[in-house]
């Protein structure tokens, strides 16, 4: 199954556009989770078998985004060992006591010795103290993702005001995904008008949750998949540890909450996160 994958970007690079289509028509139902914390110790003991029940359930690809400068490195490390797993470098709103502006200097470094494709997991997030350092870093990180090019994964939590208005006074251009979308219709498409797409989670599964209730107004190109694992596991599961094979769950959520046919989304979710990481 991760051979479609390397053979889309394989495709892409020789600009074989119609036999990209062609392989993402073949793909099926193959899904991508774009927001995972593989390299949490909490992993360290199943990490094979959990990467394993995935391929399994065609669950072929992973976004991995660090969360502070003493993950990058383990990061870096579970990259190299599993080619289906893309790593994100970044420097996360709820860590920002652990952050100092040499990280800054160093995420430059890396982003550039290591072939980052996207930097993350940044953000702004209300409950956490120093909400002006934290918009100190979320504005640096993006200045540097915008002069290397990179998209972004952003944590926002009672911040999506904020977060619009730093992505249009800066002049943001190169999107990403806003990671466990949770805001209204009018907030997606602020969002979608920027370029980004929205990572739907178990979120989904919250009946009076913002996101169950205008989902069905969202125009399809902008979801993706993620579960945010080991984090945010689902309803019935409170307590236990999430892993990526809950975006299965969430994939059947959202069909019946589009009421499109099963194919089609899968294809259309595949697509939209491999324009991320291709």
């Amino acid at each position: 199954m991760v051979v479609y994958f390397n053979d889309y970007q394989k495709l892409k690079k020789e600009k074989n556009l119609l036999q990209c289509q062609l392989l993402v028509i073949k793909s099926n139902h193959m899904f991508i989770d774009t927001h995972c914390h593989l390299d949490f110790d909490i992993f360290d003991q199943t990490r094979l078998s959990l990467l394993q029940d995935c391929q399994n359930n065609d669950i072929t690809h992973f976004i991995n985004p660090a969360t502070s400068f003493d993950r990058w490195q383990k990061v870096i490390e579970i990259t190299q060992k599993h080619s289906n797993i893309t790593p994100a470098l970044g420097l996360h709103p709820v860590f920002i006591e652990q952050h100092d502006k040499n990280h800054l200097d160093l995420l430059a470094d890396w982003l550039d010795t290591h072939s980052i494709k996207i930097v993350g997991e940044i953000g702004l997030d209300k409950r956490i103290a120093d909400f002006p350092k934290q918009q100190s870093f979320f504005q640096a990180q993006l200045e540097l993702a915008e002069q290397y090019k990179k998209p972004v994964i952003i944590h926002s939590v009672k911040s999506h005001n904020e977060i619009i208005q730093i992505l249009k006074s800066i002049k943001f251009t190169q999107g990403g995904i806003i990671h466990a979308f949770n805001g209204n219709i009018n907030t997606a498409k602020s969002y979608a008008h920027l370029g980004f797409k929205l990572g739907i989670g178990t979120l989904l599964h919250y009946p009076h949750s913002k996101i169950a209730k205008d989902i069905s107004q969202f125009h399809i190109d902008w979801l993706v998949l993620e579960s945010d694992a080991p984090d945010m596991p689902l309803p019935k599961k409170k307590n236990k540890i999430n892993t990526p094979l809950s975006i299965l769950q969430t994939f059947m959520c959202l069909h019946a909450k589009l009421s499109l046919p099963k194919t089609y989304l899968a294809q259309k979710l595949y697509h939209n996160s491999l324009t991320l990481i291709s």
